[in-house]
């Protein structure tokens, strides 16, 4: 039969299989515990699918379906990290950042630094530090003074 020690012994070798076989890395823990409630899943799916196939696989068969199956859709919802956008919107971006900090700093008379830390503007005190937060910039202003046209 298929023991509890078989269980295991598939669930690692199709986690290590998925993620590189680094036992020790933070990802194959998940996939263990992913696979051991696939596993729990299996067992009761069998009972039934035995009951009614007259051909049934072999619970191992079954058991390494299911338990593969759901490491690839646990895989495929994890993998949805942060969005890369591409360079060119980054640097877009980091220049619409300057330009509202830039416009921010003048219409406030306040100092503004860009991405690196230098400064550029005026010298800062608290009353213009207020009037620089109170200060709003809109899209189509920050547009505007990086020569982009907004959507």
């Amino acid at each position: 039969g298929f023991s509890t020690r078989d269980g295991l012994r598939l669930v690692e070798g199709l986690a290590g299989e998925f993620h590189g076989g680094d036992p020790g890395s933070k990802g194959y823990s998940d996939l263990v515990q992913e696979g051991m409630t696939a596993l729990l899943r299996a067992m009761k799916s069998y009972d039934n699918h035995a009951r009614y196939a007259a051909s049934a696989a072999p619970f191992a068969d079954h058991a390494e379906r299911t338990v593969r199956d759901a490491l690839l859709h646990h895989l495929a919802e994890s993998s949805h990290g942060p969005v890369r956008l591409p360079a060119r919107m980054e640097a877009v971006l980091r220049r619409a950042d300057e330009a509202a900090e830039r416009l921010r700093g003048e219409r406030a008379g306040t100092e503004w630094r860009d991405n690196d830390g230098d400064l550029g503007g005026r010298e800062e005190g608290p009353e213009q530090q207020r009037r620089a937060e109170a200060s709003r910039v809109s899209l189509s202003d920050v547009a505007a003074e990086i020569g982009v046209e907004p959507r």
